[in-house]
This record gives C-alpha cells, sequence and structure tokens, in this order.
C-alpha cells in the first residue's frame, strides 16, 4: 500500500473514532440531563404509578447505577459500550444486543431482496441494451 494512502485511512480511521466517541459522549450526556428522576419514571413503568415509593425508585436506581457519580458512570457506560454490553431493555427486559439483531436481521433481508430483484431487473435489462444498443443510438 503506498504510504499516502496508508495515511489517509489513518487519518480517516482516527477521524472516525473521534466522531463515534463524541456521540455517544453526547447521547450519554443527554440522557442523563433529561429532567425528573429516571429512577422514579422506570419505577413507574414497572411496578404501575400507584406502586412507586422511594423504595422502588431506589431499587431501580442501584439496579441501573443511577446512584453512581456522573463521571464514575460515564466510565462505567463506555466501558459497556466498548465491551458490547448495552444492557437490558426496559420496555421488554430483554438484553438490548439480542433486540437489536432481530430488528437489523429484518433490514437485513430486506436489503437483500432489493439487491436480487434489482439484479432480475438490471442484468437482462443491461444484456437487451447492448445487445440492440448501436440501434437506439444511430
Amino acid at each position: 500500500m503506498e504510504p499516502l494512502v496508508a495515511q489517509l485511512l489513518i487519518k480517516r480511521l482516527l477521524q472516525l473514532l473521534g466522531v463515534a466517541w463524541g456521540v455517544s459522549t453526547l447521547t450519554f450526556l443527554l440522557m442523563r440531563s433529561l429532567p425528573g428522576d429516571m429512577a422514579y419514571r422506570i419505577a413507574a413503568g414497572r411496578y404501575g404509578m400507584d406502586a412507586v415509593d422511594t423504595t422502588s425508585a431506589d431499587l431501580v436506581r442501584a439496579e441501573l447505577g443511577l446512584d453512581q457519580g456522573p463521571f464514575q458512570a460515564y466510565l462505567q457506560w463506555f466501558a459497556d459500550l466498548l465491551t458490547g454490553n448495552l444492557g437490558n431493555s426496559l420496555v421488554s427486559g430483554m438484553p438490548v444486543v439480542d433486540e437489536l439483531w432481530h430488528m437489523l436481521s429484518h433490514s437485513f433481508y430486506l436489503a437483500m431482496a432489493g439487491v436480487a430483484l434489482s439484479m432480475l431487473i438490471a442484468v437482462p435489462l443491461g444484456i437487451a441494451t447492448a445487445w440492440w444498443g448501436a440501434g437506439l443510438t444511430g
């Protein structure tokens, strides 16, 4: 590989890492700065609004690490992100990685169907254009 190409690839990779870190940090900060008590809201979603008290909110706070300081919480969140531990869904309780894979697999199958359909149309059309192309232009 030529030195200029290698330098460009390294530069782009460093830019990619910087942007990924910036977006993930901004996401963390925005999630932590939402108004209200997140632990109380999550407990209300789990147990019902009438069944939520300080004890249930404290349990949720401890379970999700919301009782940690901001810097410690960020380091724990970022370490989990780097290891691929995205936690469990607050809605279904299933691992987020499994939920993402379930949804992305459908998108992958749809994309492959689109590629197959485009090949079924493009290849015969390309062959027909190559075969009769001179007659169409001249």
